[in-house]
C-alpha cells in the first residue's frame, strides 16, 4: 500500500501544490498583520493621554493636538465639506483624550479643531472694508505661494476664541495684537456653528487627510488700512500681505480662482465667507433704509 501511495502521490502533485499556495497565502497575510502593526505602533508614539506626566507639561508636547469624535460614525461619514457641525450635538469628548502633531492628524485623517480669521480694518458689515490676505511662501509645504485668510490649529485644550488670540499674536506680532487688537479691536463669530472642512492632498511627505471642525471669525481692527500697512507682520509662513477690498477678493475669486487660491476647498471656504459678509451689508443697508424711512415719515 506504501509503495503504490507514493506512486500516487507522483501521479497526483495536487496536496503539495495547495500546501504552497497556502503557504504563500499565509505570508503575504502575515507580511500585512505585521505593517497594520508597524503603522499602529509608530502612531501610538505620537499620542499621549491627559493623565501621562508628559502630558501635564503642555511645552513638552509642541503643537499637540486633541483628536475629536463623532458621536454617531454614520453622521460623520455623511458630512460634507462646509457642512454646519453642531458641536454639542454632534462631536463626542472622551474622559480619556488622545494628542498627536499636526502632521500626525492629517497624516491619519483624525478629526480636529482648527479657525479662519478674517482680519479687517473697519466694521465686516461695511461695503468699502479691506481684510487682510497672506500670500505663503515659497518654501512652506503645503500650498505655497497661495493666498488665503489667516488661520490656525487649536493646541491642547484651547477653546475657539483662545487659540485665535494665540495664532493673531504668533503672526501678526506683540505690537500689532496688543495695538490694535486687544486696544480697540473686536473678535466676533461670523457663524453660528463651525463648518466641516474636508480634503485629500499630496505633499512631498506623502497623501495627507484633512478633516476638521472649522470656526470662522472676524477681527475688526477698527484702525484705517493705511495705518495698518506700515506694519510689518511676523508670520514666518507669508512672503507677502495685501489690505485688500472686499469686492476684489470676490474678483479673485471669480477670474483668477486657480491662479489664487490653493485648492478649490478652500476657495469654497472664501466664497462662504464672502457670502456671510455680504448678508451683514444687507443688514446694515436694509437698517439704514428703515431708519431713513422713519425719518421721513416724521418729517412729513
Amino acid at each position: 500500500m506504501d509503495v503504490e501511495s507514493s506512486h500516487d502521490d507522483k501521479r497526483n502533485p495536487q496536496p503539495k501544490r495547495q500546501k504552497r499556495r497556502i503557504l504563500r497565502m499565509l505570508c503575504v497575510v502575515g507580511s500585512l498583520l505585521a505593517a497594520y502593526v508597524a503603522k499602529e505602533i509608530a502612531f501610538s508614539a505620537h499620542l499621549s493621554s491627559t493623565d501621562s506626566p508628559r502630558s501635564r507639561n503642555k511645552g513638552s508636547v509642541k503643537e499637540s493636538m486633541l483628536i475629536l469624535h463623532w458621536k454617531n460614525p454614520e453622521v460623520g461619514s455623511r458630512k460634507q465639506h462646509l457642512d454646519f457641525v453642531n458641536v454639542e450635538a454632534e462631536i463626542k469628548t472622551q474622559n480619556q483624550r488622545k494628542y498627536a502633531p499636526i502632521d500626525t492628524i492629517h497624516k491619519f485623517g483624525h478629526l480636529h479643531t482648527g479657525a479662519w480669521m478674517v482680519v479687517l480694518d473697519t466694521n465686516a458689515a461695511m461695503q468699502d472694508a479691506k481684510i487682510l490676505m497672506l500670500k505663503r511662501s515659497p518654501h512652506v509645504v503645503t500650498c505655497p505661494n497661495y493666498w488665503s485668510f489667516l488661520g490656525e490649529h487649536s493646541n491642547r485644550d484651547e477653546k475657539p476664541k483662545d487659540f485665535v488670540i494665540r495664532g493673531m499674536r504668533e503672526e501678526l506680532g506683540e505690537r500689532f495684537y496688543h495695538q490694535f487688537v486687544q486696544t480697540g479691536g473686536e473678535i466676533k463669530p461670523l457663524v453660528d456653528h463651525p463648518i466641516f472642512f474636508k480634503r485629500d492632498y499630496d505633499t512631498p511627505r506623502g497623501k495627507r487627510m484633512d478633516r476638521q471642525i472649522n470656526y470662522i471669525f472676524t477681527i475688526e481692527m477698527n484702525t484705517p488700512a493705511t495705518v495698518l500697512e506700515k506694519l510689518s507682520i511676523v508670520d514666518k509662513e507669508a512672503a507677502e500681505v495685501a489690505w485688500v477690498t472686499k469686492h476684489e477678493i470676490k474678483r479673485w475669486l471669480t477670474e483668477t480662482p486657480n491662479e489664487r487660491f490653493c485648492h478649490n476647498a478652500t476657495t469654497a471656504v472664501m466664497d462662504l465667507v464672502m457670502e456671510q459678509l455680504e448678508s451683514l451689508e444687507m443688514g446694515v443697508n436694509s437698517n439704514m433704509n428703515d431708519m431713513n424711512d422713519m425719518v421721513q415719515q416724521n418729517v412729513s
